[in-house]
């Protein structure tokens, strides 16, 4: 599933439940586990 932020990062949700925003270049990994 693709989204797009407020700030217009866009965000992509995996299956399995972590969220890859990618912002400015940058690729950043959400782990639900943290």
């Amino acid at each position: 599933a693709e989204d797009v932020d407020e700030t217009g990062n866009l965000l992509l949700r995996l299956d399995d439940g972590s969220r890859v925003s990618l912002a400015a270049g940058e690729v950043t990994l959400h782990d639900p586990a943290v």
